[in-house]
């Protein structure tokens, strides 16, 4: 999860929402994850993260987590 905020600090969201996922996906406790993420907004916020922000980016995550898979476990991208 360090890593997907530094890409949050840095602008580069796309590569954070990458990051958040693969974090998410090794958590054990998924809910463990979520309390994590809330948690750390105090140390983000330092670095200019807005509440409004950090709750988009949750969003996002939670969509790329929940993205339908195709039949060989890939994720599967509609427009």
């Amino acid at each position: 999860m360090t890593i997907a905020h530094f890409y949050l600090v840095k602008g580069n969201t796309e590569q954070a929402i990458e990051m958040y996922k693969r974090s998410y996906d090794l958590f054990k406790y998924k809910d463990s994850f979520w309390r994590d993420y809330k948690r750390d907004f105090i140390v983000l916020e330092k670095y200019g993260i807005t509440q409004e922000a950090y709750d988009k980016m949750r969003e996002q995550i939670e969509r790329r987590i929940n993205k339908p898979k195709d039949k060989k476990g890939e994720e599967k991208f509609t427009s």
